[in-house]
């Protein structure tokens, strides 16, 4: 069971004494979460990221304006999220601020 809203693998790993692997491998039992990545979100706070980033991205949109609308759902690794929901994420160049997330 995860008793946080947002947990990672580790800090679930660590409450129960076991190995990360082990908490990876169970996972898909676990109801009240989805795991992204390596965190756990609640389900319904997974489904108002989920609208917010649909909402934001639109066709398309910077990346900066996609992950600042998933900060009040305090998602740890917003573009890991971004991708997992089949995003696409266009790098142009190193620089965080001139990517772009378009809907795939």
């Amino acid at each position: 069971k995860v008793e946080k809203p947002v947990a990672t693998v580790k800090e679930v790993a660590e409450a129960y004494g076991v190995p990360e692997e082990v908490i990876r491998s169970i996972a898909k039992k676990v109801e009240t979460h989805v795991l992204v990545g390596d965190a756990f979100i609640e389900r319904n706070l997974f489904e108002g990221a989920k609208r917010a980033l649909f909402e934001s991205v639109g066709t398309e949109a910077p990346l900066t304006k996609a992950v600042e609308a998933l900060k009040p759902y305090s998602i740890p690794e917003p573009i890991t999220f971004i991708a997992a929901l089949g995003y696409k994420i266009k790098w142009h160049g190193l620089i965080f601020e001139n990517a772009t997330v378009s809907r795939t």
